[in-house]
Protein backbone atom coordinates (compact mmCIF):
# COMPACT_ATOMS: atom_id res chain seq x y z
CA UNK A 1 0.00 0.00 0.00
CA UNK A 2 2.85 2.36 0.47
CA UNK A 3 6.35 3.71 0.30
CA UNK A 4 8.94 1.52 3.09
CA UNK A 5 12.08 2.51 4.11
CA UNK A 6 14.40 0.19 1.32
CA UNK A 7 11.83 1.40 -1.02
CA UNK A 8 14.37 3.07 -4.00
CA UNK A 9 11.72 5.64 -5.24
CA UNK A 10 9.17 6.95 -3.01
CA UNK A 11 5.94 7.26 -4.01
CA UNK A 12 5.27 10.19 -6.12
CA UNK A 13 9.21 9.82 -7.16
CA UNK A 14 10.56 8.79 -10.89
CA UNK A 15 13.59 10.91 -11.08
CA UNK A 16 14.82 12.54 -8.09
CA UNK A 17 18.52 14.42 -8.21
CA UNK A 18 20.25 16.21 -4.95
CA UNK A 19 19.73 20.17 -5.31
CA UNK A 20 22.72 21.41 -6.78
CA UNK A 21 24.29 24.79 -7.25
CA UNK A 22 25.91 23.77 -10.21
CA UNK A 23 23.34 21.86 -12.14
CA UNK A 24 20.21 23.79 -10.66
CA UNK A 25 21.86 27.15 -10.44
CA UNK A 26 20.06 28.79 -13.36
CA UNK A 27 16.87 26.72 -13.16
CA UNK A 28 13.70 28.13 -11.51
CA UNK A 29 10.82 26.01 -10.06
CA UNK A 30 7.28 26.93 -10.42
CA UNK A 31 4.78 25.46 -7.20
CA UNK A 32 2.53 23.06 -8.16
CA UNK A 33 -0.96 24.21 -9.06
CA UNK A 34 -2.91 21.17 -8.10
CA UNK A 35 -2.77 17.66 -7.24
CA UNK A 36 -2.39 15.87 -10.81
CA UNK A 37 0.80 13.93 -9.31
CA UNK A 38 -0.99 12.50 -6.21
CA UNK A 39 -4.20 11.28 -8.15
CA UNK A 40 -2.20 7.91 -9.34
CA UNK A 41 -2.33 6.55 -5.56
CA UNK A 42 -4.13 4.83 -2.69
CA UNK A 43 -1.82 5.61 0.26
CA UNK A 44 1.12 8.08 1.26
CA UNK A 45 3.17 7.88 4.40
CA UNK A 46 1.74 9.74 7.53
CA UNK A 47 3.73 11.33 10.45
CA UNK A 48 2.92 10.43 14.05
CA UNK A 49 2.43 14.35 14.58
CA UNK A 50 -0.64 14.11 12.16
CA UNK A 51 -2.38 11.06 13.09
CA UNK A 52 -5.05 13.47 15.01
CA UNK A 53 -5.90 15.58 11.85
CA UNK A 54 -5.43 12.78 9.37
CA UNK A 55 -8.00 10.41 11.75
CA UNK A 56 -10.90 12.62 10.99
CA UNK A 57 -11.03 12.48 7.26
CA UNK A 58 -8.87 8.90 6.19
CA UNK A 59 -8.41 5.58 8.22
CA UNK A 60 -4.64 5.46 9.15
CA UNK A 61 -2.96 1.87 9.38
CA UNK A 62 0.69 0.58 9.52
CA UNK A 63 2.65 -0.93 7.11
CA UNK A 64 4.45 -4.58 7.29
CA UNK A 65 7.91 -3.21 6.76
CA UNK A 66 10.73 -2.57 8.44
CA UNK A 67 10.74 -0.14 9.63
CA UNK A 68 6.79 0.07 10.36
CA UNK A 69 5.88 3.19 9.23
CA UNK A 70 1.93 4.90 9.61
CA UNK A 71 -0.24 5.47 6.17
CA UNK A 72 -3.31 7.50 5.12
CA UNK A 73 -5.63 4.84 2.75
CA UNK A 74 -6.44 7.65 0.08
CA UNK A 75 -8.35 5.10 -2.19
CA UNK A 76 -9.66 1.54 -1.87
CA UNK A 77 -9.31 0.04 -5.37
CA UNK A 78 -6.19 -0.26 -7.28
CA UNK A 79 -4.10 3.22 -7.94
CA UNK A 80 -6.48 5.98 -7.40
CA UNK A 81 -6.91 8.53 -4.65
CA UNK A 82 -10.73 9.41 -4.39
CA UNK A 83 -9.50 12.42 -2.71
CA UNK A 84 -8.27 13.94 -5.79
CA UNK A 85 -11.11 15.12 -8.04
CA UNK A 86 -11.21 15.26 -11.90
CA UNK A 87 -9.86 18.37 -12.16
CA UNK A 88 -6.82 17.63 -10.05
CA UNK A 89 -8.03 19.18 -6.83
CA UNK A 90 -7.65 17.70 -3.76
CA UNK A 91 -11.12 17.34 -1.78
CA UNK A 92 -12.22 20.52 -0.15
CA UNK A 93 -11.73 20.91 3.89
CA UNK A 94 -9.72 17.62 3.82
CA UNK A 95 -6.74 17.46 4.93
CA UNK A 96 -3.47 17.08 3.44
CA UNK A 97 -0.54 15.09 4.37
CA UNK A 98 2.64 16.65 4.79
CA UNK A 99 3.93 13.98 2.43
CA UNK A 100 1.82 15.60 -0.51
CA UNK A 101 2.24 19.54 0.26
CA UNK A 102 6.64 18.11 0.58
CA UNK A 103 6.40 17.58 -3.43
CA UNK A 104 8.46 17.49 -5.53
CA UNK A 105 10.86 17.56 -2.90
CA UNK A 106 12.35 14.52 -0.99
CA UNK A 107 15.16 14.16 1.45
CA UNK A 108 17.44 10.64 0.32
CA UNK A 109 20.19 8.90 2.47
CA UNK A 110 23.36 8.43 1.13
CA UNK A 111 25.31 5.43 1.48
CA UNK A 112 26.84 7.17 4.71
CA UNK A 113 23.77 7.73 6.14
CA UNK A 114 23.25 11.22 5.11
CA UNK A 115 20.50 13.18 3.69
CA UNK A 116 20.23 15.16 0.74
CA UNK A 117 17.39 17.27 -0.77
CA UNK A 118 16.56 16.40 -3.77
CA UNK A 119 14.04 17.64 -6.51
CA UNK A 120 11.70 15.71 -8.75
CA UNK A 121 13.06 16.86 -12.33
CA UNK A 122 10.84 15.49 -14.09
CA UNK A 123 7.65 17.17 -12.18
CA UNK A 124 7.57 19.96 -14.63
CA UNK A 125 8.26 22.28 -12.22
CA UNK A 126 11.77 23.15 -13.05
CA UNK A 127 12.27 25.83 -16.12
CA UNK A 128 14.76 28.02 -17.36
CA UNK A 129 12.43 30.91 -17.57
CA UNK A 130 9.42 30.62 -15.31
CA UNK A 131 8.91 30.46 -11.50
CA UNK A 132 11.15 31.37 -8.20
CA UNK A 133 15.02 31.03 -8.88
CA UNK A 134 16.73 27.81 -7.08
CA UNK A 135 19.71 29.99 -6.03
CA UNK A 136 20.77 33.59 -6.10
CA UNK A 137 24.12 34.71 -6.54
CA UNK A 138 25.44 30.88 -5.80
CA UNK A 139 23.42 31.04 -2.66
CA UNK A 140 20.11 28.85 -2.07
CA UNK A 141 16.98 30.78 -2.56
CA UNK A 142 13.75 31.33 0.02
CA UNK A 143 12.37 28.12 -1.95
CA UNK A 144 15.19 26.05 -1.12
CA UNK A 145 15.33 27.22 2.26
CA UNK A 146 11.98 26.72 2.82
CA UNK A 147 11.67 23.00 1.19
CA UNK A 148 14.84 22.00 3.37
CA UNK A 149 13.39 23.14 6.31
CA UNK A 150 10.15 21.71 5.62
CA UNK A 151 11.90 18.47 4.41
CA UNK A 152 14.12 18.49 7.77
CA UNK A 153 11.23 18.72 10.08
CA UNK A 154 9.46 16.08 8.83
CA UNK A 155 12.33 13.54 8.66
CA UNK A 156 12.19 14.42 12.11
CA UNK A 157 8.98 13.25 12.35
CA UNK A 158 9.04 10.24 10.41
CA UNK A 159 12.06 9.28 13.16
CA UNK A 160 9.68 9.99 15.81
CA UNK A 161 6.78 8.01 14.05
CA UNK A 162 9.32 5.06 13.77
CA UNK A 163 9.59 5.11 17.36
CA UNK A 164 6.64 4.70 18.64
CA UNK A 165 5.93 1.82 15.71
CA UNK A 166 8.48 0.31 17.19
CA UNK A 167 7.14 0.37 20.63
CA UNK A 168 3.73 -1.01 19.11
CA UNK A 169 5.34 -3.95 17.76
CA UNK A 170 7.43 -4.69 20.81
CA UNK A 171 4.49 -4.37 22.56
CA UNK A 172 2.94 -7.24 20.67
CA UNK A 173 -0.01 -4.85 19.79
CA UNK A 174 0.18 -5.26 15.58
CA UNK A 175 -2.01 -7.31 13.85
CA UNK A 176 -2.31 -7.99 10.41
CA UNK A 177 -5.90 -6.77 9.02
CA UNK A 178 -7.74 -6.19 6.17
CA UNK A 179 -10.96 -4.14 5.40
CA UNK A 180 -14.25 -5.27 3.70
CA UNK A 181 -15.96 -2.46 2.50
CA UNK A 182 -19.46 -2.61 0.99
CA UNK A 183 -19.98 0.37 -1.87
CA UNK A 184 -23.06 2.31 -2.24
CA UNK A 185 -23.53 0.57 -5.44
CA UNK A 186 -23.96 -2.77 -3.93
CA UNK A 187 -19.93 -4.02 -4.61
CA UNK A 188 -18.00 -5.95 -2.33
CA UNK A 189 -14.13 -4.84 -1.45
CA UNK A 190 -11.35 -5.94 0.65
CA UNK A 191 -8.37 -4.15 1.03
CA UNK A 192 -5.43 -5.90 3.01
CA UNK A 193 -1.89 -6.17 3.24
CA UNK A 194 -1.03 -3.34 6.75
CA UNK A 195 -1.51 -3.41 10.31
CA UNK A 196 -3.86 -2.36 12.61
CA UNK A 197 -3.46 -1.95 16.76
CA UNK A 198 -5.13 -4.58 18.41
CA UNK A 199 -7.61 -3.56 20.41
CA UNK A 200 -7.40 -5.81 23.28
CA UNK A 201 -4.19 -6.21 23.64
CA UNK A 202 -3.92 -2.54 23.57
CA UNK A 203 -6.38 -2.35 26.40
CA UNK A 204 -4.40 -4.64 28.68
CA UNK A 205 -0.87 -2.87 28.55
CA UNK A 206 0.70 -2.97 31.38
CA UNK A 207 0.32 0.25 33.73
CA UNK A 208 3.71 1.73 33.52
CA UNK A 209 3.91 1.25 30.09
CA UNK A 210 0.92 2.98 29.55
CA UNK A 211 2.17 6.21 32.09
CA UNK A 212 4.95 6.18 29.82
CA UNK A 213 2.99 6.51 26.31
CA UNK A 214 1.00 9.02 28.41
CA UNK A 215 3.56 10.95 28.78
CA UNK A 216 5.28 10.21 25.63
CA UNK A 217 2.05 11.06 23.87
CA UNK A 218 1.35 7.69 22.33
CA UNK A 219 -1.78 6.89 23.56
CA UNK A 220 -3.14 9.94 21.71
CA UNK A 221 -1.91 8.25 18.38
CA UNK A 222 -2.55 4.85 19.30
CA UNK A 223 -6.68 6.82 19.77
CA UNK A 224 -6.16 8.51 16.78
CA UNK A 225 -5.24 5.17 14.11
CA UNK A 226 -8.29 3.45 16.27
CA UNK A 227 -10.93 6.22 15.73
CA UNK A 228 -9.59 6.57 11.90
CA UNK A 229 -10.34 3.01 11.63
CA UNK A 230 -14.27 4.35 10.94
CA UNK A 231 -13.50 6.03 7.67
CA UNK A 232 -13.25 3.25 5.81
CA UNK A 233 -17.33 3.25 4.84
CA UNK A 234 -16.28 7.25 3.73
CA UNK A 235 -13.76 6.06 2.01
CA UNK A 236 -16.08 3.68 -0.04
CA UNK A 237 -18.59 6.33 -0.43
CA UNK A 238 -16.55 9.06 -2.18
CA UNK A 239 -14.88 6.33 -4.50
CA UNK A 240 -18.20 5.62 -5.32
CA UNK A 241 -19.10 9.14 -5.90
CA UNK A 242 -15.89 9.67 -7.77
CA UNK A 243 -16.88 6.45 -10.04
CA UNK A 244 -21.05 7.55 -10.86
CA UNK A 245 -19.79 11.15 -11.43
CA UNK A 246 -17.45 10.53 -14.32
CA UNK A 247 -18.80 10.25 -17.52
CA UNK A 248 -18.46 6.77 -19.55
CA UNK A 249 -15.40 5.91 -21.79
Amino acid sequence: MSESASTPTPVFYKNPVPLDRVRHGAKRFARPKDFAFAIGVNSVPLAAIEFNAASKHYPVVFTAGDPIGAVAVLGFEGSRNVFVSDDMRWAEDMYVPAYVRRYPFVFTRTPQGEYVLCVEEGAGHISDTDGEPFFVDGKPAKIVEEALRFSSDYQVQIEQTHAFTKACAAAGLFVDNRASIQTPDGRSITLQGFRTIDTKRFETLPEATVLDWWRRGWLMLAYAHLNSLGNWQVLANRGTRAARAKPPG
